[in-house]
This record gives structure tokens, sequence and C-alpha cells, in this order.
């Protein structure tokens, strides 16, 4: 919620807590893909804020009396994940302050940036970090709209400036509808708000902060100059309705009072274990469906992957030539004496000549295979880091198979089994998958992509990617290590991708990928590979 550069004394921490807070630094680190991050949970921390970053001491410190009120900590068993659901709002302060870890990098201010201008700077950044962390991971959304209804929208909001009037109902306006825009509250529900607050600002003031906290949304996470730049623009706007007297303090401070009432109504529904036990999938129908997941827009770097690939496998060329007889009725060649007499008894019967007796032999380069790329993405808690890259992965497959003449799909698995792009089929945008809390149907999952792409069938690029820490259902690793065995056999490439501290799969190539926005380079690199050794 805060950035602190300067570290809290800890007050009563007991041993409950300090267990809480080795569970909470472990899922941070799952969270984020990196270690690193320590998180400290205990009452009285975080500098009189319910949460905060230290960026000096790579630290987290959530206060417990705001974040856990009323829970004893012998009841929390943040090592379980389906134990979050009974906490909500703190798990969503900690990937708040996560999302502040990864994103908020820009230097700390220097005497030359007064005092208010930066705590503008610090409000736009709440938005700022959490657009960038649903863009990383979008399965935290739940978790970051349970945060700021509960616990940060009415945090932030209470203890405003009274200097400024029109500050109140513009940090209402900035924290509520800015996540709107963000992407972590619904626009649906937080119409009446929006209507509440425009009525307090007016439109026409509520549209310039608007304009300022929507280019916030783009500002890069080292760029300290164009975040105080918007921060002063902030301030000069707040400051100028104030001398101009168009915002009624009173007014403010009901409309501000009415949106913490009503942003309290907007917790969701938080992600959890189903209430009953799926059926194992029919892997012949798992493409029948639609993708079930939202989707958003590609972002420019992983169209210019795709188009990269594209041109890969386009250009690729089969090194190999395959020698192919050719007959001719004239040389040079091999003359055959049963077809030199055929033709001349087609001559001497004043026939048209038909035979071709010379043969020869040529080497030619057969066409470049058509590539069939199939992906298994693990979407268990456990690889929530790996989602947005996997994902992007798979569009870019699918877009440059289509290219390559060849075809791409892709499936989650994890609780269920879904589909993510079907065969030869290119997706408009990129899927968000939901969390999962437990690692089944793997060999289903592998099955399918066989069967939907004909991966055993010989000839062409053939590869199966597996986006797995490999700690599936038990009885179902053996099953899966057939497949791949099989696979391997027929002279498909199948290859694992994992985080460190994996169980690997027998026989399959396996990639250790501790940073997992590398995963749509390697997984071109193991493509063209597949391909190579395809074609060699």
């Amino acid at each position: 919620m805060h950035i602190q550069h300067t570290a809290s004394r800890t007050r009563g921490r007991d041993r409950q807590w300090l267990r809480v807070s080795a569970e909470l630094t472990a899922f941070a680190a799952t969270a984020t893909g990196r270690r690193g991050i320590t998180v400290a949970a205990a009452p009285g921390l975080a500098h009189g804020h319910p949460a905060c970053f230290i960026p000096a001491r790579a630290l987290i410190e959530i206060d417990t009396d705001v974040c856990f009120p009323g829970i004893d900590p012998a009841g929390i068993n943040a090592a379980n994940p389906r134990d979050h659901g009974n906490y909500a709002p703190a798990i969503g302060v900690l990937h708040h302050e996560l999302a502040h870890a990864e994103h908020s990098r820009w230097p700390r201010p220097g005497t030359a940036v007064p005092g208010l201008v930066h705590r503008a700077a610090m409000l736009l950044e709440e938005i700022r970090a959490e657009h960038l962390r649903l863009s990383d991971r979008g399965v935290d959304r739940p978790w970051l709209m349970a945060a700021a209804a509960t616990i940060v929208v009415p945090t932030l909001i209470t203890g405003s400036v009274t200097r400024y009037p029109a500050w109140t109902a513009a940090k209402a306006a900035l924290l509520i509808l800015g996540r709107r825009d963000a992407g972590v509250l619904d626009p649906c529900d937080v119409t009446a708000i929006g209507r509440q607050l425009r009525a307090a600002l007016s439109a026409h003031l509520l549209r310039r902060l608007r304009r300022v906290w929507r280019r916030v949304l783009h500002i890069g996470d080292t760029d300290a100059a164009g975040m105080y730049r918007l921060a002063r623009e902030w301030c000069r706007i707040l400051r100028g309705a104030d001398r101009a007297g168009t915002v009624d303090a009173r007014r403010a401070a009901e409309a501000a009072g009415a949106a913490i009432r009503a942003v309290r109504d907007l917790i969701p529904p938080i992600p959890g274990p189903p209430p009953w036990e799926p059926e194992r999938p029919d892997p012949d129908r798992v493409f029948d469906r639609r993708c079930p997941f939202p989707q958003r827009p590609p972002t420019p770097g992983i169209e210019r992957a795709s188009r990269e690939l594209a041109r890969r496998l386009e250009r690729l060329e089969v090194t190999q030539r395959e020698p192919v007889a050719r007959s001719s009725a004239l040389p040079p060649g091999r003359l055959r004496m049963r077809g030199a007499l055929g033709a001349s008894a087609q001559r001497a019967a004043g026939a048209r000549v038909t035979a071709q007796p010379w043969q020869r032999v040529t080497r030619i380069r057969p066409p470049a295979p058509r590539p069939r790329i199939g992906i298994a993405l693990d979407v268990s808690v456990s690889m929530g880091h790996f989602f947005t890259p996997a994902v992007e992965a798979a569009w870019m497959c699918a877009t440059a198979a289509r290219y390559a003449h060849g075809e791409s799909a892709a499936v989650t698995f994890g609780e269920f089994l879904q589909p993510l792009v079907a065969p030869g089929r290119v997706p408009e945008g990129l899927a968000v998958p939901a969390m999962e809390y437990s690692t089944r149907f793997l060999d289903v999952a592998a099955e399918a992509l066989i069967r939907a792409l004909r991966l055993s069938a010989p000839g062409d690029g053939r590869v199966l990617f597996l986006i797995t820490d490999g700690d599936v259902a038990s009885g179902e690793f053996q099953l899966v290590a057939e497949k791949v065995a099989a696979l391997t056999r027929a002279g498909c490439a199948v290859v694992q991708i994992a985080p460190p501290d994996s169980l690997w799969i027998p026989r399959a190539a396996s990639i250790l990928l501790d940073a997992p926005d590398r995963l749509p380079q390697e997984i071109t690199r193991a493509v063209i590979a597949a391909m190579r050794g395809t074609t060699s």
C-alpha cells in the first residue's frame, strides 16, 4: 500500500505470527516467481499503514491488527492456498505490496520534490502498480478487489488533506474509478459511485483528473520524472479547483464517505476448491467447447515474437536432399532396355511414341515440414507466475504455425481440463486462466493434444510442451511417463518446462526456468530445434 524507506520496530511477534510470516514469504516467492522478498506479519507493523513495502530490505510489513482482524494466528494456514479465502483481504493486500515490489522502482525523491507532490505520486502509484500486476497475473484480480474494497480504499480515503477540500473527493475518484480503468474493479459495480463523485467534483474536473491517472498507467517502472510530472499536474488541477471554489468541502466529504460505504459491498467471490469432484474428461471432446477464460489484447512484444517465429519457420530449409528418379525420352541418363524396345515397337507400328527409355536420378529438397505444436499448461497455484508467459507462448505458436501451414493447440489442467487454443485456430486475444487448487488430468491433457494434432503419426515437425512442476495427482505421473516414452519413440519431441525443485518427467527434454518471462523465447528455441531434428 505504501513504500517506506526505513524499517519499523517489530512488536508483538509471537511464534504463531512468525510461522505465518514464513508461510507468506514462501507464498510471495511462488506468486512472483523469484525469491528474496521477505514478509513480516505481526501486530503494529507497517508504520501505521495496513501494510508497506521497504525496498532497501526487500521487506513487506503487514499489520495483522488491520489485515487479520479478530483472527487467531494459530488458525491460519497460509501454506495451504485453500485457506486463503478465509482472510482474502489480507492476501489481496499482500498481492498489492508484491505489485509495489515488482513495479515501484522509481528512486527516492530529493528535496526538490514538495511533500504534497510526493504524496500525490504515491497515490497515483497505487493504481499503476496494480494495473501492471494484473498484466503479469490476471488471476490476482479477485484478491486485489477484496483488498481494495475492505482495506485499501477505505484506509486511504480516510485522513484526507484538509488544506485542499477537493483532495478528499479526488482521492476517492482515483482509488475507485482509477481502479476501474486499471482493470481491478468492474465498471458496472462503480457506476453509482462515479455519479456521486461527478456531482461533487463536477464532470469537467473529473475528466481532467481522469486524463492524469490514465496517463499514469503507461508510466515506466523507473520513470521518476514522468511520475512526478503527472503528480504536479494532479496537484495543480486540485489547487486551481480549490482557489476557484468550485468544490464544496462538505459535499466532497459526503461523496467520499458514500464511496467508502459503497465500495465495501464490492467484495468478489474468492476462487476456491470446487464443491464437487469433476468427472474424468474425454480427451476426444476437450476441444468441442470454447475457451472459457476472459481475454485481453496481445502485447506488442508477443506480436513481434510471433512474427519472428513465423519468419524462422518459413525460412527453415531441409538440408538433406532426397533422391528422385525421373524418366525421359531423351538423354542424359541411364538407358533402360525395356523402354528402348517399347519405343522401337511404337515407331515401327507408326504409333505415337510415349515410351521414355532414359532414366536419371536427381536430388531435391523436400518442402519444409509443417509444425504441429501442443502445449499443456499447469494452472495450479504453484505455477501461477507461469500463466501469463505460457498464454503468450500459446498465442505466439498458434499465430506462427498458421503462417507455416501447420497447427498448434493448447490446454490447461488443474482441477479441470480446459481448452486454451483450439487446433489450427488463432485466438483473438490472450486468455486469462483462473488459478486452480490441485494438479490433475495431465495424462488426459497430453492425450487430448496427441489426438487433436496427430503427434504420434510420422512426419512434420512435432513437439509437445508440458509446462508443469510435475507435482501431479497420485497415479497420473506413471501414465504421463508412459505417454512421453511412446511419443519419443514415435519421433515426437517432448519438452517439460518447469521452475527449480520440480519433479521431472522421464524421457522428456527438460528446461529449468527460474525467470518465467523467458518462456516464449525458450519455446521458440525448442520449436526450431524440433523442426530441425525432424528434417535432419
